[in-house]
């Protein structure tokens, strides 16, 4: 997902919860590239966004999960194993796990008072 689609995506839906953290890069990477690394890739990020009806997860710019969901009422955050659990449109189970993330202190807190209240 590009920028545009991500703007796009926030007008049509109201944004409840948006988490934007650069991607770290894996030890093999760095170890065969080094620095260079760095500059030939360029920079990916990972993206939490939680609107009024939909969950999107982007792990170095690919789409992990984008599920459709019924109410808020059905999403249930569990700070303990950091992911989101929740029923779809077509009553399949969404768990999107969040340890890509990298979650903060601030940012669970946050996640909580919003999913948990």
């Amino acid at each position: 997902m590009i920028k545009q689609e991500i703007q796009e995506l926030f007008q049509d839906e109201g944004k409840v919860l948006f988490i934007k953290k650069r991607s770290e890069i894996s030890f093999s990477e760095y170890f065969f590239l080094g620095f260079l690394v760095f500059f030939t890739k360029g920079i990916e990020y990972d993206y939490l966004m939680v609107t009024n009806h939909r969950v999107v997860a982007i792990k170095r710019n690919q789409v992990l999960v984008n599920a459709e969901y019924k109410n808020d009422e059905e999403l249930i955050f569990n700070s303990i194993k950091s992911e989101i659990k929740g029923i779809d449109l077509d009553n399949n189970k969404i768990n999107v796990g969040l340890e890509f993330l990298r979650l903060t202190y601030e940012e669970i807190q946050q996640m909580k008072k919003i999913f948990n209240p």
